[in-house]
């Protein structure tokens, strides 16, 4: 008997394409790896962080918690409490530590509110979703949710930060990248209903009508990015901020649904069930992978220097194995059994779907 992945409490495909975009996200940082791969990964550099900041605002929901007192505790024990041991951890274990004390302890002073530690620095993401809940909570106690308040607050944002983004100027704790990544989050919440509908209300409905529509959502979306090459979200870096958010909004829109009708159509094949539990695994410990990988892939890389491998391909493929084993069978393990309270099962970045009982 075949499982249903896709039922009305969760949403396969959202678990599924967030394991991919992080493992896109990881395979990013490798410095070697084969052409093929390389012109692949650039053409997706764009996409893959905003639409992370769109489902995840997708994921928001305030009904768990009565008042904003509770819901800060949660995001904090969920996502500050693990961001600050990872970003312990590696500020410990970077050898800089100790040969350059000063300036390796002062340069991860400046970057502790933002982003992560040399040797960890994509754990930026996870500080600045911490901040998008709580200006989204913000948010929802200014308009309860009304589009139209919402649209009129996320515009005064985008301009705010293209005007900061035009004079080159940065705020204190880097918050001017903090509002850019959050407008991306405000958007992703803001067209729930919508996301809602295309996979959940319309998955009944025949393919040949649905699908084009989201396609040429997906096309609308790649004719915008091609004017928004030099766009960096994490830098506030948006020099055309209209089409890169009308790109978010149709790129998101067309890729979850597309995303979402291919899973559902493929699910009754045997081996989707272990293409599921791959994605979802990595999606359960995200917060360990994004925050442990680059170190490994630096050390890495310092092997296969001393022992003389330089092959493009070659270190790609020897980085890929040895980092994915070492991950799977030594550092998330280690971090599970022994610091379990620290990373705790309900992460928001390994969040369960209940998308129909959320407002």
């Amino acid at each position: 008997m075949s499982t249903n992945y896709f039922t009305s409490q969760r949403i396969a495909s959202i678990d599924i394409l967030k394991g991919v975009l992080l493992f896109c996200v990881c395979l990013g940082h490798f410095i070697d790896m084969p052409f093929f791969l390389s012109n692949f990964l650039s053409s997706t550099t764009f996409f893959r962080v905003p639409i992370f900041f769109f489902i995840s605002g997708f994921l928001f929901s305030q009904s768990k918690y009565p008042n904003f007192q509770l819901f800060f505790i949660s995001k904090f024990k969920t996502l500050v409490i693990p961001y600050i041991f990872l970003f312990s951890c590696f500020t410990i274990f970077d050898w800089n530590t100790y040969l350059h004390t000063t300036e390796t302890i002062k340069y991860n002073f400046s970057q502790f509110l933002y982003g992560g530690p040399a040797k960890a620095s994509a754990l930026w993401f996870v500080i600045v979703l911490f901040y998008c809940n709580v200006l989204h909570y913000g948010m929802f106690l200014l308009t309860k949710f009304n589009f139209y308040k919402s649209i009129i607050i996320i515009v005064i944002i985008a301009i705010c930060c293209y005007f900061l983004n035009l004079s080159n100027t940065r705020l204190i704790f880097h918050f001017d990248r903090v509002l850019a990544c959050y407008i991306c989050y405000a958007l992703g919440n803001l067209f729930k209903k919508y996301v809602l509908f295309s996979t959940v209300k319309l998955s009944n409905k025949p393919t040949i009508f649905v699908l084009p529509f989201f396609l040429t959502l997906l096309l609308i979306s790649f004719l915008l990015s091609a004017d928004v090459k030099q766009t960096t979200l994490s830098e506030n870096q948006i020099p055309n901020p209209i089409n890169f958010y009308l790109s978010v909004i149709t790129g998101s829109l067309g890729l979850i649904t597309c995303f979402h009708f291919l899973l559902e159509k493929l699910s009754r094949f045997v081996w989707f069930g272990w293409v599921y539990r791959f994605f979802n695994y990595i999606t359960k410990n995200s917060m360990i992978i994004l925050g442990t990988h680059m170190y490994l892939i630096f050390v890495f890389d310092q092997i296969l220097n001393r022992i003389g491998i330089f092959s493009i391909d070659t270190r790609f493929y020897i980085k890929l194995v040895g980092l994915s084993l070492a991950i799977y069978f030594m550092i998330i393990p280690i971090l599970r059994k022994n610091f379990a309270s620290v990373f705790n099962q309900k992460n928001i970045l390994n969040k369960s779907m209940d998308p129909l009982n959320q407002p």
